[in-house]
């Protein structure tokens, strides 16, 4: 699991390092990141929130089919299969909200991974001179490359040598380059971001509330504790407005939401200042993505954009459709008008057909009123001769 963890922070990496090397500040770097992160994911945010609106739709329609159709099985099922058919929804509304409900989570991981590890995960130095320079520098006599981050002390190995570089620079040259130590220079300076050191910890695991409050570093786990709360209500609220999510449904999720936020808020606080960075950040970002999903991408808007677009595509695909010319239409006028006095399945066939069964055929008429009139003129004959 650490492999590929530290693969997908090798990857932040590249993408953090880009944004330092425009801006050169960590937190403005980190800023960025989220920023441009949170947009790119907003058209895949929409279409969930359509899909979701989708199945909220076709579920009335199927309760109104139900009542409908209540004593007829068969023929709820065909019409319930010919609604899913007309609404044309999938499982991307589902896969989309499961992928969108742990990405957050990975992308953090991965930010992790590329904070901690900052000389192989984003200057991209080579990891053996790395490894070699941070073993040989716990040999040095001193305390000079102690760590602050308590347990945690060998996964940032690599940030205590950025933090101690200006006493460890001497002992550096023989493990990099002068180009390498260059990087590393400015890179030791470009932590500092409104007052803040972003390579501390807010805590310290196993001392943690002894040293909770004792850097001003403390604000940033609350302030993304109290926005992953709010956030969460503001949501559930206006999802029960909507109808999207019964009331049952939304206390288990709270519970989840909180006992995730508190969760969250700890790891914050034993992690680099950075990573706080990113999740206020972020917490801020989800909070306005909410806001526009419910102000703009409301289930009863996108239904009303679905149905509109519905409308225009029917109009558009029968616009489409040319008239026939005058004379294919005369045309295929003659040949029904041959085909029905011909063909046995004709209009002509079937009158004869029609009157032969009632016994009313133009021969057989003619023959039964001929056989009549013979009787008929020889009986007025015979009487006559009689008389």
């Amino acid at each position: 699991m650490y492999q590929i963890f530290n693969a997908l922070g090798w990857l932040v990496g590249y993408i953090l390092y880009f944004f330092y090397f425009l801006v050169r500040n960590y937190g403005v770097a980190i800023i960025l990141f989220t920023v441009i992160l949170n947009l790119a994911m907003f058209p895949t945010y929409v279409k969930q929130q359509k899909s979701m609106a989708g199945n909220t739709r076709m579920q009335k329609k199927m309760r109104e089919l139900q009542k409908i159709y209540k004593d007829d099985k068969r023929k709820l099922q065909e019409e319930q299969a010919k609604l899913m058919q007309e609404e044309g929804n999938n499982a991307f509304g589902c896969n989309a909200g499961c992928v969108m409900s742990i990405l957050p989570l990975i992308i953090f991981m991965g930010l992790f991974y590329a904070l901690s590890s900052p000389l192989t995960n984003m200057l991209h130095l080579d990891a053996a001179s790395v490894s070699n320079a941070v073993n040989f520098i716990n040999t040095v006599p001193g305390d000079v490359f102690a760590s602050s981050s308590g347990g945690y002390a060998s996964t940032y190995r690599q940030i205590d040598l950025i933090k101690s570089f200006a006493e460890t620079q001497p002992y550096l040259s023989q493990f990099f380059s002068a180009g390498d130590l260059a990087k590393l220079q400015q890179f030791s300076t470009s932590f500092s971001f409104l007052g803040l050191d972003l390579l501390q910890t807010p805590a310290v695991s196993g001392h943690f509330w002894q040293t909770l409050f004792t850097t001003p570093l403390f604000i940033l786990p609350l302030l993304s504790l109290a926005l992953q709360i709010f956030t969460q209500f503001y949501s559930m609220r206006s999802q029960r407005k909507t109808g999207q999510q019964a009331m049952n449904q939304q206390g288990c999720m709270m519970v989840f939401m909180i006992i995730m936020a508190v969760w969250m808020f700890y790891i914050t606080c034993i992690v680099p200042a950075a990573m706080g960075i990113y999740y206020v950040l972020n917490g801020v970002m989800g909070f306005v993505r909410i806001w526009a999903m419910q102000k703009f991408y409301s289930p009863a808007q996108v239904t009303a954009r679905s149905e509109g677009e519905h409308y225009l595509r029917i109009a558009g695909e029968e616009a489409a459709v040319k008239e026939l010319p005058i004379a294919v239409q005369q045309e295929l006028e003659r040949k029904i008008r041959n085909w029905n006095q011909t063909s046995p399945n004709g209009d002509a066939a079937r009158k004869k057909k029609s009157q032969k069964a009632a016994g009313t055929s133009p021969a057989s008429g003619s023959a039964k009123a001929a056989k009549s009139n013979k009787r008929s003129s020889g009986k007025d004959n015979y009487l006559g001769k009689k008389r």
